[in-house]
C-alpha cells in the first residue's frame, strides 16, 4: 500500500518499517492523507503506484536488515498461536512476507532467522529491492532509515508546506526482550543482507550493532 500524503508525496509501505507509526503521525498531526492500493503494494504490483510514482515525490523508510528480521518475528509472536502460521493478512490481497511466514517461521527467534537465512537468502535485500525500485530503471526519491527518522522527517515534510510533528513515538509495539541474537547468527545476516547493507549504508559494525545481541553469560 502506499499513502498519498496532503497530495505532494507519495510513501510506500515497506512491511515492518514503521507505516502505521507514520500514519498514526499523521492522524495526530491532522494532515490530509489517502490509501492507494491493497496493503504492502508497491510500484512493481499495482498500476496506480506505479504511474504516481512517475510524477508524485516518492519516500520510503527502510530498517536494518538485522532488525527487520527482529521485528517481524516480534509481530508474528505477539499475535495468537492460530494466527502466527497462517498466511492471510487482514485487507490483504497479496503479502511479501507469505513466502517466510509459510516456511521459516519458529517459536524460537535464532531458529526463525537461521530458516530464513538457508531457505530464502538475502531475503530482506530481495524485499527492499522491490520497494525502492521506481519503474523502469529508477530509485524512489527518498529514502529513510527507520533510526533516523526523529531527526530528518519533519524537516523533510517542512519542505513540502506540511507542518508535521512526531506525537506518537513508539515505533516498536511489539517488543520482545527474547529476540535477540547471538554474535554468530548477526554475523551471518551481515553476510546474507550485505547487498542491501552496502546500498542503503547501514552498519555493518558488529559494535555498533550491540543492541540486538545476547549478554554474555
Amino acid at each position: 500500500m502506499a499513502i498519498f500524503i496532503d497530495n505532494k508525496l507519495l510513501f510506500i509501505h515497506v512491511p515492518r518499517t514503521g507505516g502505521e507509526w507514520l500514519e498514526k503521525n499523521l492522524e495526530k498531526n491532522n494532515i490530509y492523507f489517502l490509501s492507494v492500493g491493497n496493503k504492502h503494494d508497491h510500484a512493481c504490483s499495482n498500476q496506480a503506484i506505479h504511474d504516481m510514482v512517475k510524477d508524485v515525490n516518492s519516500m520510503v523508510f527502510l530498517r536494518h536488515p538485522a532488525e527487520w528480521y527482529k521485528s517481524h518475528w516480534e509481530l508474528k509472536m505477539h499475535r495468537e498461536i492460530k494466527a502466527r502460521y497462517k498466511l492471510y493478512e487482514e485487507k490483504s490481497f497479496w503479502h511479501p512476507t507469505w513466502d517466510i511466514d509459510n516456511e521459516c517461521i519458529s517459536e524460537d527467534f535464532e531458529q526463525f532467522v537461521e530458516n530464513c537465512l538457508n531457505k530464502f537468502p538475502s531475503f530482506v535485500s530481495y524485499l527492499y529491492d522491490q520497494y525502492t525500485r521506481k519503474p523502469p530503471v529508477s530509485q524512489i526519491d527518498n529514502i529513510f532509515l527507520t533510526r533516523e527518522l526523529d531527526n530528518q522527517l519533519p524537516q523533510f515534510f517542512q519542505k513540502y508546506d506540511i507542518d508535521f510533528k512526531i506525537k506518537v513515538s513508539n515505533f516498536n509495539s511489539h517488543k520482545d526482550n527474547n529476540a535477540l541474537y547471538s554474535e554468530k547468527l548477526l554475523y551471518k545476516v551481515l553476510k546474507s543482507e550485505s547487498r542491501s547493507i552496502g546500498k542503503f549504508n547501514f552498519s555493518s559494525d558488529i559494535n555498533k550493532l550491540e543492541y540486538l545481541l545476547k549478554k554474555e553469560e
